[in-house]
């Protein structure tokens, strides 16, 4: 499905008039007395061709958002029903197919449910049965992490959200739902009248490519921004932020956030921040944009909390919008320079990596750059032994990856099969001994496309994220089709590299550049550069009800194996970035150098001095690491070949899987601890032979 296209011809629409139809019937009033009309809102459910529409209630104290039956939205969102039963008090209990229900009672706007994630989750997804969560990594089915949700309560009332009710039914905003029921690929926006529902991993895309909204500016120029609008636009943001957000911990404001929640923020912090509300609050949309930047600011947390503006925005548009603004806000702990070190590590790299490519072998490379010498999607560039692959975001078609496994499909040409092959390729090359993986401007994307390359490169097969809002952490477990071939099977197995792997960090290295780091590092792959750029927290993308768009970071936060943040970023193994100063279009600018990062020759170097000395401090079969080999390394090598084998996390690191392979046929597995236990076992009855020379007489 094409969003940008689907909501783009929705929104021709709404720039010539509300796209909502109304029936022309006589007023209805509810059980509060609010007066109210129905009509029928145009909905989109997946696909351009699945046009339908479903029933809505305008209200006459609320005209510019309709009200939609909690059912009709849920068919639509899953193609599942939920049991609604009116327990005749003016409370509801609600049974989702997950078996998760809630309590939602109209008389005081809440709903109750001590099972959130199951009851606002789609099913499948959280199952991992849906064809598009299994695609070139699956979920592996394993023993489930036993925990009690922490009851959640959510008070609508308390952001002047009204609920309502009828005998079958419950009554929504449509925004509030496609807020509170959004999955990671199952979701919907509510824009002009017209409600869509897509299948994309929304946060894979910038806002841009999402949705190509109205001009905004047109659109309220004339009559400002009305009311009613503006009040529920404010209350909804609030409420995505108190029941969402994450807390990062960079958020200049974050603990007055955590305590008195979004609104709280703003009204009690200072004058600075009142002002804020007040824009976010006005009717005209200069001054409203105003507030959307204004609150950018106090909400930067790294670069997950972000707010952009919709519409042709001119020069004149944007000195509109600035006369609101000031130059100094209180409370505001940022300054320019955390700007200007990204900016320095942005130069840094993109000179580091001009010079690689002027040093690449043209015949063995492949430098796909556009005419500013940035990489478009990857490069692959190659000088004696090593190779060097960068590519800038973890971005994939999930559609076109569920088409290829699902129905035979063409395989996608994007940077996952484009990673193998080069991979691949550096593997097949007899010069080549070291590939390094250049993540130096890489600013995030698919968490899949990680763990794939993770896999690949070092048979990683888990990935674990923190809920802050239960106070657990949860370990997924996964297997890859390695050679992309469409199936899992044993010929997965026998995809190996004889290749010394790693990675090039930087501060621009963000979100799942952070996690690739994070994850290279903990699996003994080498890290070089400077410390990422952090960046834990999931994403999750918003579209305000007047169709401004957002990201915040959610609850749930990328962690290491050991359950903590990686947001701080992770220091590598060799930091070779030193400062320098560079004339730059006739200034001096002050960059960190990231030229010996980016030398064929530096890289083979640090390569050689990184792996040897990774060999030169085990002994194989002492996995233990206690100098002697012994029972206790056969045990340990059989307990991670137990675990490994179901999918779960054995805690080796790559020097351990080395030294416990000790046949040296490519895997460590029962038959290795076997030979460590009879080692053992011959020594203490008196056989004086190294561990190399038992091997040797066993293999003869």
């Amino acid at each position: 499905m094409d969003l940008k296209k689907t909501i783009a011809f929705i929104s021709a629409l709404a720039v010539s008039g509300s796209a909502l139809v109304s029936n022309g019937i006589s007023a209805f009033a509810d059980e509060d007395e609010r007066q109210f009309e129905t009509g029928s809102l145009p909905t989109f459910i997946y696909t351009m061709d699945n046009q339908t529409e479903i029933n809505c209630r305008i209200y006459e104290d609320m005209p510019s958002i309709p009200y939609i039956r909690f059912s009709d939205y849920y068919k639509c969102w899953t193609e599942q029903d939920a049991e609604i039963v009116n327990n005749g008090d003016g409370t509801y209990t609600v049974t989702v197919p997950t078996g998760a229900k809630a309590v939602i009672d109209v008389n005081k706007d809440t709903l109750s449910t001590d099972e959130f994630a199951y009851f606002t989750g789609v099913q499948s997804e959280i199952e991992g049965t849906d064809d598009m969560l299994n695609i070139f990594v699956k979920d592996v089915q394993s023993e489930a992490v036993e925990y009690d949700e922490k009851p959640v309560t959510i008070d609508f009332s308390s952001y002047n959200i009204d609920i309502t009710g009828d005998e079958n039914d419950i009554w929504f905003p449509a925004p509030t739902l496609c807020d509170i029921f959004k999955g990671d690929i199952y979701t919907a926006v509510y824009y002009g009248g017209t409600l869509l529902f897509g299948n994309d991993a929304l946060m894979a895309k910038t806002v841009s490519e999402i949705v190509e909204v109205p001009d905004y500016f047109e659109l309220y120029a004339e009559n400002g921004r009305p009311q009613d609008l503006a009040e529920y636009n404010y209350n909804e943001l609030c409420l995505v932020f108190d029941l969402e957000y994450g807390y990062p911990g960079r958020m200049p404001l974050e603990d007055v956030l955590r305590e008195k929640g979004l609104d709280g923020m703003l009204s009690e912090s200072n004058a600075d921040t009142q002002l804020v509300k007040k824009h976010l609050l006005s009717s005209d949309p200069y001054e409203y944009s105003a507030g959307l930047l204004e609150l950018g600011y106090y909400t930067d947390d790294g670069g997950h909390t972000a707010f952009g503006l919709s519409g042709d925005i001119t020069e004149d548009m944007i000195a509109d919008i600035y006369s609101y603004m000031q130059e100094d806000y209180e409370g505001l702990s940022w300054t320019p320079m955390a700007f200007l070190e990204a900016q320095a590590s942005s130069m840094g790299v993109f000179m580091g990596r001009n010079e690689l490519f002027e040093n690449a072998d043209p015949n063995k490379s492949v430098i796909d750059i556009d005419e500013y010498g940035d990489v478009n999607t990857f490069y692959y560039a190659v000088n004696g032994d090593t190779a060097v692959f960068g590519f800038d975001s973890f971005e994939s078609s999930l559609e076109e990856w569920s088409d290829y496994y699902i129905n035979g499909g063409e395989m996608p040409e994007d940077i996952v099969s484009i990673f193998y092959n080069c991979v691949t390729m550096a593997n097949e090359d007899p010069e080549i001994k070291n590939f390094v993986i250049d993540l130096g401007a890489n600013t995030g994307g698919l968490v899949a496309i990680e763990c794939y390359m993770m896999n690949l490169i070092a048979d990683m097969n888990s990935t674990s994220m923190r809920d802050e809002r239960n106070d657990i952490t949860n370990t997924g477990y996964f297997e890859a089709d390695r050679n992309l071939d469409g199936v899992y099977d044993e010929k997965d197995k026998d995809v190996k590299f004889d290749l010394n792997f790693a990675v090039i960090s930087s501060q621009i290295s963000f979100s799942c550049g952070n996690l690739m780091v994070s994850d290279a590092k903990e699996n003994g792959i080498l890290v070089i550069g400077e410390q990422s750029g952090g960046g834990a927290c999931a994403v999750k993308l918003y579209m305000l009800p007047d169709g401004q768009l957002y990201t915040i970071s959610s609850v749930n936060k990328l962690v290491n194996c050991n359950g903590e943040s990686i947001d701080a970023g992770i220091i590598p193994d060799f930091i070779t970035t030193e400062k320098a100063v560079i004339d730059f279009m006739g200034q001096p600018m002050e960059i960190n150098d990231f030229t010996s990062a980016y030398s064929f020759e530096g890289l083979s170097e640090m390569c050689a001095e990184f792996y040897s000395n990774e060999t030169a401090t085990g002994m194989l079969g002492d996995v233990t690491g206690d100098g002697i080999i012994d029972a206790t390394d056969a045990s340990a090598i059989l307990t991670a070949y137990a675990e490994e084998s179901v999918g779960k996390i054995s805690g080796f690191t790559k020097e351990q899987k080395n030294l416990a392979d000790v046949n040296n046929d490519g895997i460590f597995d029962a038959v290795d601890a076997s030979a460590v236990l009879t080692f053992y076992a011959k020594s203490s009855a008196g056989y004086t032979g190294t561990f190399e020379e038992f091997l040797a007489e066993q293999a003869a």
